[in-house]
């Protein structure tokens, strides 16, 4: 189950990547992981970072491991 469409809204389909102090940085969305032409789209514009955010619910392993960065 992914939660994307609740957190986020579909764009133009273009990935343009951002420069932001001298560096290039590219963002796709937790599932775009699984499709390899989107990265490569981004080396083609010699990104420096790629970001992947994710709308996905924190496990309860995660919550007691990192608790400091699980908000409620």
């Amino acid at each position: 189950m992914f939660f994307e469409a609740s957190w986020y809204h579909r764009g133009s389909g273009c990935f343009r990547s951002a420069r932001v102090n001298g560096m290039n940085i590219g963002f796709m969305l937790c599932t775009d992981l699984w499709f390899r032409d989107r990265a490569r789209d981004y080396k083609e514009q010699d990104v420096d970072i790629l970001v992947c955010p994710r709308a996905t619910p924190v496990s309860k392993a995660a919550k007691k491991t990192y608790p400091r960065y699980v908000q409620e």
